[in-house]
């Protein structure tokens, strides 16, 4: 029997009893990310000679 393109994930809320969507939704997998700008506003970034503690 071939795969059928199911994606297994291994949570890391413990034994889930009662509601698995939601305990998926609380788990790090669906956690906020902010991403870098690539462009506009807040996408600058500084060489590595510029960073702190560069000394």
């Amino acid at each position: 029997m071939a795969n059928s393109g199911v994606i297994m994930y291994k949570h890391t809320k413990g034994k889930i009893n009662d509601n698995a969507i939601q305990a998926l939704l609380h788990d790090p997998l669906f956690r906020k990310r902010v991403e870098k700008n690539k462009k506009g506003k807040g996408s600058y970034t500084r060489k590595k000679n510029h960073l702190s503690g560069a000394r």
